[in-house]
């Protein structure tokens, strides 16, 4: 698992706040909090069908990490409902259950252990764990909703979520008296979202194996599947999120990228898309530019709808999908720049993996025309791209590190 999100293995690239013997202890932290001695005196959190709305594998994931951080705040553990089918857990691409049990409790129907055939069900089919305990279709059933962070209910559901997320994402304040977390509670958001995304996505060897390492591994023509660096990643919106913010255009991404690829020297690019008229687009316009690298593989003509997710729902078309996306997740997160709208959960999910392992001294450029160092942390006025202080930040930093 290392190789697929790497701890900074360049120090010009690291900062303080992502020492790696400290990332470690807080993930181990994290597991603690979530897989307590004996499941029947913990307090919980149960996410069911409402996360599982129509929604693309990047968002799903990274309100995941949202909602674990809510259960983190009101001291609960996050579980799923019994009943809880992902989307994009499609049984034939499910590796072995990793959910063997580690304790057994009897107290309120609480248990410890997988249930056979959740984790083909859940996040469990391609992730570890995230939690063994689990709790029994009656106990979910008599829960209340939430309706507060801190209900003193024992077993609360997280159905209208909408509800208790009253802050602005980069405002969500996390903070935990758990061991081994109390001590982190002043670290900013963006500390935490990194640190929770990681423990989120951690893809099991199957996942890596079997299905990102060979489509990695074509699309930069290499049997190691080792990327390239200086590497700038490109993620194109396309489809029905236009409902969301305005699409950006080829030429828009290609211009937030030109300044830094000046700067920073950058020669491959990797363009992902799940539109393949976009992919298309970028690979014509821009190959005599730059090495472009991209996974062929199948994509919708325009782009994916979350219409079309939900009808094709368990099937072939949904793998598919799936592969390429976690395929895609893996490489842009290994990225040394990004370049994607703000208002793509993709990009923030990737960027928070990257920083996670250290790598967070450098720049997340947007097609909106601004430059920054976390999604949540923009370099201050005149940050638009190519505009006189921008480029002086940017000279600043160049000089300071250089990608070897």
């Amino acid at each position: 698992m290392a190789a697929l999100f790497p701890t900074c293995q360049h120090p010009q690239w690291c900062d303080d706040q992502y020492d790696p013997a400290e990332t470690d202890r807080v993930q181990r932290a994290l597991w603690a909090h979530q897989n307590p001695a004996d499941c029947g005196s913990a307090r919980y959190l149960v996410l069911d069908s409402a996360w599982n709305k129509a929604a693309g594998l990047g968002s799903s994931l990274h309100m995941h990490m949202y909602f674990l951080a809510l259960a983190l705040t009101s001291d609960r553990i996050l579980v799923p409902a019994d009943d809880l089918r992902w989307t994009y857990a499609t049984p034939g691409l499910c590796g072995p259950d990793q959910g063997a049990s580690m304790s057994v409790s009897d107290d309120a129907g609480t248990r410890a252990g997988t249930p056979a055939n959740l984790h083909s069900r859940y996040l469990d089919c391609y992730f570890l764990p995230t939690t063994r305990c689990r709790l029994d279709a009656a106990a979910q059933r008599s829960a209340p909703q939430a309706t507060s962070l801190h209900e003193p209910h024992k077993v609360v559901h997280l159905r209208a979520y909408h509800s208790v997320l009253n802050t602005t994402f980069c405002e969500l304040t996390v903070q935990s008296s758990a061991p081994g977390l109390v001590e982190f509670q002043e670290r900013p958001p963006s500390w935490w979202y990194a640190q929770l995304t990681k423990f989120v996505v951690r893809p099991t060897e199957h996942t890596l194996r079997d299905l990102v390492w060979p489509l990695q591994q074509a699309a930069f023509f290499t049997s190691q599947g080792r990327l390239p660096h200086p590497l700038a990643a490109i993620f194109i919106r396309a489809g029905d999120k236009g409902s969301e913010s305005p699409l950006r255009s080829v030429d828009e991404h290609f211009a937030a990228l030109a300044p830094l690829a000046r700067q920073l020297n950058v020669r491959d690019v990797y363009v992902g898309s799940d539109s393949a008229a976009r992919l298309a687009e970028a690979v014509e316009r821009y190959s005599h530019a730059y090495r472009l690298h991209y996974i062929n593989w199948q994509r919708p003509g325009d782009g994916l709808t979350m219409p079309a997710v939900r009808a094709a729902a368990g099937t072939a078309h949904i793998a598919d999908l799936t592969r390429l996306a976690l395929a895609d997740l893996a490489i842009t997160a290994q990225a040394d720049v990004l370049v994607g709208t703000l208002s793509s959960n993709w990009l923030r999910l990737a960027d928070e993996l990257r920083r996670a392992g250290g790598k967070s001294r450098v720049p997340v450029a947007t097609p909106e025309g601004r430059l920054y160092y976390s999604l949540c942390e923009e370099t201050g006025p005149g940050g638009e791209v190519g505009s006189v202080q921008h480029m002086e930040r940017v000279t600043k930093i160049v000089q300071s590190w250089r990608p070897v």
